[in-house]
Parts: structure tokens; sequence; C-alpha cells
């Protein structure tokens, strides 16, 4: 199974120790951390790549998945400058290498766009862009029954 719990605290980790300001699940329920913040949400979480490889107990397949990141905060440069340095980040061999000793394999990452939004009386600025990461999806099916021998009735009615 995808393990989404290790791959959004991976890329937190990553994004957080670097960056230095809090990421958090968009649209979650919780308070919303004083400017400026990312946001981020799996808006695709299940490409799979080819047909995968199966075997008596467990299918294999390579999946892929987007997760959108975006930041926010009352300034436009500064959202412009922390997407980017963020979407940075991820290109550095150090952030990959993190990835990889988890399983997470990035496959792109989209340009920087701006997303604002118009509050009520404001408008809160925000910049993001798209993760495209690939992971191994592992089904193990234990209740699996082989046939290893088959035998035929011997035809009595001749």
């Amino acid at each position: 199974m995808i393990d989404y719990t290790m791959i959004n605290s991976t890329l937190i980790s990553v994004i957080q120790s670097r960056i230095g300001h809090p990421v958090i699940v968009a649209n979650g329920t919780g308070p919303q951390p004083d400017y400026p913040f990312c946001t981020f949400s799996v808006i695709t979480p299940y490409l799979p790549i080819g047909r995968g490889e199966q075997d008596p107990d467990q299918l294999t397949e390579h999946v892929e998945a987007v997760i959108s990141f975006t930041w926010h905060a009352k300034r436009h440069n500064e959202v412009l400058n922390l997407s980017i340095q963020t979407a940075s980040l991820l290109k550095l061999v150090s952030s990959r290498q993190i990835l990889s000793d988890q399983g997470i394999v990035i496959v792109s990452i989209s340009n920087a766009t701006v997303r604002d939004t118009f509050l009520t009386v404001d408008t809160e600025r925000s910049a993001g862009f798209d993760l495209r990461i690939r992971v191994a999806n592992v089904y193990e099916d234990s209740g699996t029954e082989i046939i290893e021998r088959v035998s035929t009735p011997t035809n009595t009615n001749q």
C-alpha cells in the first residue's frame, strides 16, 4: 500500500527544516499559522505506470502522485520567493537523497504560478507549484491459494 502519511511527513520535514516556515495540509480544520506558511494537497493520489509485476503473493506497481504546494503571505514578492526557493530545494541532491531513502522519487516539478485569493476586504497572496513523485505500491495477497496439481477423473462411461 502507498503510505501517504510517510510521504507527506517526509516532504514536510525537508521543506520545514530548510525553509523554516510551517507546512500544513490545505483546507484543514486546524488553526491557520501566522504568515508566511505553506499548504499542500495531494491532488492526484494514484497514477499507475504500466501494468506492474504480479507474483503469487503480491502485486508490485510503480505509481505516480501529484502534490500541490502553495505558499501564503501578505506580500506578493514573499510568496514568489518562497515558492521558487522550495521548488529549487526539492531539486537539490541532498533533498532527493532524503526522499529516495524513503522510496520517493521526484519525477517533475511544475513551473511556479501565482495563486492569489481574494478575501472579503483584502487579497491573500499565494504562489505555488505541483510536484510529481513516483513510489512503489505493493499489495500483499496472503490469502491466495495456489493450485499446484490438477487431476482429472477417469471416464467410466466407456
